[in-house]
This record gives C-alpha cells, sequence and structure tokens, in this order.
C-alpha cells in the first residue's frame, strides 16, 4: 500500500509520457496481487481496497485532465467493475460534494462499461445511501466522511442527486434504447436489477417524513430511473407494480407511465399491444382504489391508451366507455374526474370516430349538463369548460352526421350560456374553436335548421352569444358555392330576417336582456354584412323574391299596430343603405319596390320621436344612394321621380328642427343629377321656389343653401332655369334675416362665377 501513497503523491501528478507508463505499469503488475490477498482477509474487501482507492482520489486534482480518465479506468479494470466501481464513485462524490465535474466524470467513467454493470454501480450507490440512514452504517463509514458541515443528509442528498444526474446521461438512455434491438425485452437479469432499484429507492423515500427535499430527491431519482427504461420493459414493471402493496410504488410508477404516454408514438404492434394489456389494471385501480390521486392517475394513463385502441377492440371499448360513463368518473362529483372522463372520451371518439356512435347516448347528456355547471357561479371552472368544449369538437369533427337536429341545438344553446356567463379568454377561444368546426363540419341544411330553432335563445343569452350565433352563420355562407347558397336561399334569408329583428324583438322585451344601443347597433352591422355577402352570391331571379319578402316583414309585428313596424323599418332601411352602397347601379331598380314605403315615412311627422327621426334619416340616406348610383335612367322614370321629388322637397318645412344640410340638401341635389332632364329640374325647382318666400327664415336658408348646392353640381343645366328664379333672388336680396342675406349673395356669386357675368342687370 505505501507505493500507492508514493504515487499518488509524485508519480501520478507528473505529465511526461515515461511517468505514465510507470503507473501504469505498476497498477497492472500490483494491483491484481493486492486484490487477491485481501480476498483472503475475514474483513469486506471494499474496506482495503477503499484506502487503496483513496490515494488515487487524493490525487484526482493533480493528475493532468486528459491522463485521468485512463488512469481511473485502468483502476477499475483491474479490480471487479461490479463490485467497486460504485465505491470509485462515492468516493470521488465525497472529496469533491457539489463539482458537476466530478459527476460528469464519474458519468463518463461508468459510461465504458455495459449496462448491467453500470446498473449494479447505481444499485450499490442506492444501498449505500440505505446504509447511510441506519442508526450504525457500516460500509459507508469507510466511503464517506461525516463532519459538522457534511452530515447524513447532506451526504445523502448529494449523493442522490449525482445518482439522478449520472442516470440521465443522454448516453445511459441511449444504450438503454438499443439495448432490446434483438429482442423485445431487456434480459432478466437487467430487469431485476431495475426491479431491485425501484424497491430500494422506495425504501429509501420511506426512511424520510413525507415533503422532505430528501423525499422530493428521491421522486427524482425514481422519475429518472422509469425514464431511461425502454417502453416495452416499462409496461412489463408496470404491471409488476400495480399490484405491489406499496401504493406510493404505484403512484410514482403510474405518473411516469403518464409521462411516457404522453409522448409516445409507439411504431410497434407489440409495445401498442403491451400499453392496451395494462388496460383491465387501470380500470380495476379506477373503480376499486381508495386512493384519489391513483385513481386520477390511472383515469390519465386511460385517456393516453385510449389512442391505441382501433375500431377492432369493440369488447374492450366497451368496458372503457362502461367505466368512464360510471359514478367514478363522469358522473363523479370530483370536477378532476369529470374533467379526465371527458377528455378519456375525446380521444376516443378521435379513434373510432363512427364507432363511437353507439356508445354517444351514454355520455352526452351528461356531459352537457357539466358544461352547463361549469358556467354557473361559483361552482364555474375552466378546465371542465374546455373538456366539454373539446368533447363537442371532437363530435361535430369525426361525425358530424350524427350531431344534427336535437343534439346540434343542444350545443349551440351550451354556447349561448358560455358566451353569457363571461368566461375567461381561453374559455372562449375554445368555444369559438369548436363552433368554427361546426361551420366546417356540419352539413348546412342541418345547420341552418339548428341556428333558426336556437336563434332566440342566443338573443335572450346577450350580445356576446348573439354575434357568435351571427358568426356562425357568417362562417356557413363562407364556405359555400353560389349554388349551394342559392338551393338554401329562403332558409339563409329567413335567419337574416331573424337578425335583422333585434331591434323590435327588445323594444317588446320587458327588459333589455343586456344590450346597450352600441352593441345592438354593432350586431345589426354584422348582420348586413352578412346579408350583403350572401347577395353577392345570388341572382335577380333569386333575390328579387327574398327582397319582397323582407319589404312585407317590414309591415308584420306580434303585436296590433296601427301601421308598419317603425323597428323593423329602421333596420330595414340600413340595410338598404347598404344594398344600394355596396351593389350601386346593379340594384338601382330594386328601388322602385320601396318607393311607396320610402314616401309614406316621409310624409310623416319626423318629430314624433326619436325612432320616426332615426327611421326618417335612414330612408333619405338611402334614397340618397340610389339616386347616386343610377346609371339605367331609373328615374327619369316621372312614375319614379314625381312621388319622391315632391316628398322631397316637403321635408324643408321642416328645417327649423332639423338641420337639412346632412340629410335632405345632398339627396334632393342626387336626385336632381340622375333625373338629368330640364323638366325633372323644372319640377324640382317648382317645388323650391315658393320656399324661398316661406315666413320662417329657417326655410328660407335651407332653400337658398339647396339652390346654391343644385348651382354649383349642375352649373348652366340647372341655370337654364334662372328666368324663374330672377324675382326671387332679388327679394333674398331685401330678407330681413342676415343668414339668408349672406347665403343669397353667396348663390348669386356662384351663379355669376358660372355664367362669367354678372346679374346685377338682371336683378334690376
Amino acid at each position: 500500500m505505501p507505493i500507492f501513497t508514493h504515487i499518488s503523491k509524485g508519480l501520478l501528478r507528473e505529465n511526461d509520457d515515461y511517468s505514465a507508463q510507470v503507473v501504469e505499469k505498476t497498477m497492472n503488475s500490483v494491483v491484481p496481487r493486492i486484490f487477491t490477498s485481501l480476498q483472503k482477509r475475514d474483513e469486506d474487501p471494499i474496506i482495503s481496497i477503499s484506502k487503496l482507492m483513496l490515494n488515487f482520489v487524493a490525487a484526482f486534482e493533480f493528475i493532468p485532465p486528459f491522463r485521468r480518465m485512463n488512469v481511473f479506468s485502468g483502476l477499475v479494470r483491474q479490480l471487479s467493475a461490479d463490485r467497486f466501481l460504485y465505491a470509485l464513485v462515492v468516493l470521488l462524490i465525497d472529496k469533491f460534494p457539489r463539482n458537476e465535474q466530478i459527476v460528469q466524470f464519474c458519468s463518463d467513467l461508468m459510461e465504458q462499461h455495459d449496462i448491467q454493470t453500470q446498473l449494479i454501480c447505481f444499485e450499490n450507490l442506492i444501498k449505500l445511501i440505505l446504509d447511510l440512514q441506519m442508526p450504525k452504517p457500516t460500509l459507508s463509514n469507510y466511503l464517506v466522511s461525516t463532519t459538522k458541515s457534511k452530515s447524513t443528509e447532506y451526504n445523502s442528498n448529494i449523493l442522490l442527486v449525482s445518482f439522478t444526474t449520472i442516470m440521465k446521461d443522454e448516453r445511459f438512455r441511449t444504450k438503454m434504447a438499443k439495448a432490446p434491438a434483438h429482442g423485445e425485452h431487456l434480459t432478466e437479469k437487467v430487469q431485476a436489477l431495475f426491479s431491485n432499484l425501484i424497491s430500494q429507492i422506495s425504501l429509501l423515500s420511506e426512511s424520510k417524513q413525507q415533503g422532505s427535499q430528501f423525499n422530493s430527491l428521491c421522486v427524482k431519482a425514481l422519475n429518472a430511473l422509469f425514464d431511461v427504461l425502454p417502453t416495452s420493459d416499462l409496461v412489463q414493471i408496470f404491471k409488476y407494480l400495480l399490484d405491489s402493496s406499496d401504493k406510493k410504488i404505484t403512484r410514482q410508477a403510474l405518473s411516469s407511465f403518464e409521462s411516457r404516454l404522453k409522448s409516445l408514438r409507439p411504431t410497434k404492434k407489440s409495445i401498442r399491444q403491451a400499453c392496451l394489456n395494462v388496460v383491465p389494471q387501470l380500470l380495476s385501480l379506477v373503480e376499486t382504489s381508495p386512493d384519489r390521486l391513483l385513481q386520477l392517475t390511472a383515469l390519465h394513463c386511460i385517456e393516453h391508451i385510449a389512442k391505441f385502441h382501433d375500431r377492432n377492440d369493440a369488447e374492450a371499448v366497451e368496458k372503457v366507455v362502461e367505466v368512464i360513463s360510471s359514478n367514478h368518473c363522469l358522473k363523479s362529483e370530483d370536477t378532476d374526474f369529470q374533467v379526465a372522463a371527458i377528455l378519456c372520451l375525446s380521444t376516443l371518439v378521435e379513434v373510432l370516430r363512427d364507432g363511437f356512435t353507439s356508445y354517444l347516448p351514454l355520455v352526452l347528456a351528461t356531459v352537457l349538463e357539466h358544461f352547463d355547471n361549469s358556467i354557473k357561479g361559483a361552482a364555474r371552472t375552466a378546465r371542465l369548460h374546455n373538456a366539454c368544449c373539446s368533447f363537442f369538437a371532437v363530435l361535430l369533427l369525426h361525425i358530424s352526421w350524427l350531431m344534427t337536429g336535437p343534439h346540434l341545438d343542444c350545443i349551440l344553446k351550451a354556447c349561448h350560456g358560455s358566451a353569457a356567463a363571461g368566461m375567461d379568454t381561453e374559455c372562449n377561444t375554445e368555444r369559438r374553436r369548436m363552433m368554427i368546426l361546426a361551420a366546417k363540419s356540419t352539413e348546412s341544411q342541418h345547420l341552418y335548421a339548428s341556428l333558426s330553432t336556437t336563434w332566440s335563445s342566443a338573443v335572450c343569452n346577450g350580445p356576446e352569444a348573439f354575434q357568435e350565433h351571427l358568426q356562425l352563420l357568417n362562417d356557413v355562407l363562407g364556405r359555400q358555392s353560389k349554388s349551394a347558397i342559392t338551393l338554401q336561399s329562403k332558409s339563409i334569408w329567413d335567419l337574416l330576417l331573424k337578425a335583422f329583428d333585434l331591434r323590435y324583438t327588445l323594444s317588446i322585451s320587458s327588459d333589455r336582456m343586456g344590450y346597450d344601443d352600441s352593441e345592438v347597433e354593432e350586431l345589426e352591422e354584422s348582420a348586413r354584412s352578412t346579408a350583403i355577402s350572401m347577395i353577392y352570391k345570388l341572382n335577380d331571379t333569386t333575390f328579387r323574391p327574398l327582397f319582397i319578402q323582407g319589404l312585407e316583414w317590414t309591415q308584420a309585428s306580434d303585436v296590433e299596430d296601427t301601421g308598419p313596424n317603425i323597428y323593423r323599418q329602421i333596420t330595414w332601411f340600413y340595410f338598404l343603405l347598404e344594398f344600394f352602397g355596396n351593389l350601386k347601379a346593379v340594384v338601382t331598380s330594386y328601388a322602385g319596390l320601396i318607393i311607396e314605403d320610402a314616401t309614406q315615412v316621409l310624409n310623416a311627422d319626423p318629430m314624433r320621436s326619436v325612432h320616426s327621426m332615426l327611421l326618417w334619416k335612414r330612408v333619405i340616406l338611402t334614397l340618397q344612394q340610389s339616386f347616386k348610383h343610377d346609371q339605367d335612367e331609373f328615374w327619369q322614370s316621372p312614375s319614379h321621380f314625381d312621388p319622391v321629388c315632391k316628398s322631397l322637397t316637403a321635408q324643408f318645412q321642416h328645417a327649423s328642427k332639423v338641420v337639412m344640410e346632412s340629410e335632405v340638401i345632398p339627396a334632393v341635389t342626387e336626385l336632381a343629377v340622375a333625373a338629368d332632364s330640364l323638366n325633372h329640374h323644372r319640377s324640382l325647382n317648382t317645388g323650391l321656389l315658393p320656399l324661398l318666400r316661406s315666413d320662417d327664415a329657417a326655410v328660407r336658408l335651407a332653400a337658398v343653401h339647396c339652390e346654391l348646392n343644385l348651382t354649383s353640381h349642375l352649373g348652366e343645366e340647372w341655370l337654364g332655369l334662372l328666368p324663374e328664379m330672377l324675382p326671387l333672388i332679388s327679394e333674398l336680396q331685401e330678407d330681413d334675416d342676415e343668414d339668408v342675406y349672406a347665403e343669397t349673395l353667396k348663390w348669386i356669386s356662384r351663379i355669376e362665377e358660372i355664367l362669367g357675368e354678372s346679374i346685377s342687370p338682371m336683378l334690376q
């Protein structure tokens, strides 16, 4: 032994090749003899060998880095790696605690040996940590130094951390993955070593109080151990551990098995089948275990294994669905079990698709009930809500043909409740994603029918629900061809009229149901946009009857009225404003259908209510859009021009109460441009000239302003009527109202600018 003390103080520290050769020859010749002699002693050879190894450990930091591995691997080679490798590792870690480079060196040293030797080293290392926990340690006294600063707990933690780090080495994991390359499983010896390691780490964990740092490190070590096992062997060991009386081991094994299943994409049928073979034991745990956490983890494992089923596993799937839909899972009062059960059912739907049809009646009503509960009061939970949305989404995606009629109605109503509940952003995203899938996957005729059936539910649940309901309609329209929309145009138009009816529905309701005026405006705008996008895909033959239906709809109401439904008229003329504004000259002829309604509104008193004023403005703006885009001489026809001209000029009588410049004057100007006829211009001017002599200064001012506007837009065409206007212009120059007088001067100036000469002589 003294020779190694000399070597550690001298030769091992040298950097030359000669010294390295001397050390190697000395080790090759002396170490085997020492080892043989120590075998004959009564004491454990590890005690004596540790003294030999300590000399090398003491010289570690002085040995040139590039020679260290050769020296220490040579030392292990001369001894028995199975018996003494772990001791050298422990001595190194004890000498240099919390040194990552030393742990890496130990990992490199162990990597030079096969899997079995490495596992034996790991097993001995855990045994040593167990020995440290004993009241009277034996071998650990010779390998681990204990001082005031290095307590037993400190040493145990350091060794456990090192064990976990080395176990996680990617090279070891790769070696484990390749180990069963010539067979389906690891050798029985290796499997036995893994089983022993699992049991020993569990014993370690039980030696300390739950929740301690040491206990946490044991859990990490156990996870690292499970992680390196090939899937087929993990399943084999897992099946054994499920029957273990130690529920802590079972729980940890389940947790690790679940982690593996999350990322598992088995390419081998044998691995897939091995996972499926575990399901009966997992189901038994769910049904019989008194340990809630164990049941829940088992349920998560079943969820991940569910993706391995196929349509031929009818009997196995039936058993899974039976347990999942039972009081232990889906019908449990525990939200965690409800969520896990619903996610498992979602996976089964994805795998089985049409094959899940027979199981749907068993679970759909319960899932709908959970969805309803997830959005109520203090019991509301986002996880349960989102799990239900995922389940509905896969149903709509994979068996959409079945999700029609009452089934689809129930889902849409549930979504309305969710939208009204004010859930968080994630819940809203999940719900909308599910509704997008409904639009893509469900046959449009079924979806239109359900949208119609559940429309009142959407309205009653407030603006958010109404908006999503309307968006669903818009999404369906967006994916349909022109021919498909033409075939179903009547159903779609009926839905749009329901959307247009929001304003009237709120007017006859006892409360506003959460809608404010700005939200009503936004929702009507969305409805109008959807209607316009539909109309773009229709021809005149298809749409004209629908347009007439819309006109008739404005005249109807659910209560006895003396006239048209003003709320529907407001919405309708809002729509017509965009209709004529977007489709322009293509739809000018449709104005002939609204002349009667428009003139009826204009001939009534706009000041009788707020709604009357709003309707009055919408009608005038709508007519203005129609005038503006007339390219077919539609408004030159006397039957079209005359009634509108008379009604528009009559509006100036309201000049003292309503601003004419924003609606009436621009509309009159556009009508004059569209009429493009001296006779029509004369008719229009005939209606305006008497207004210039009105007793009301506001009326005179508005009439002058209108004449100025017409003069500016039509120029010489309008000034062909100048002789008729000159007497009144002369009178206006002497008007007592300063505003009228000033506006008259502007008008005269504009006339002179167009004619290029003064009209003063004409006014004498």
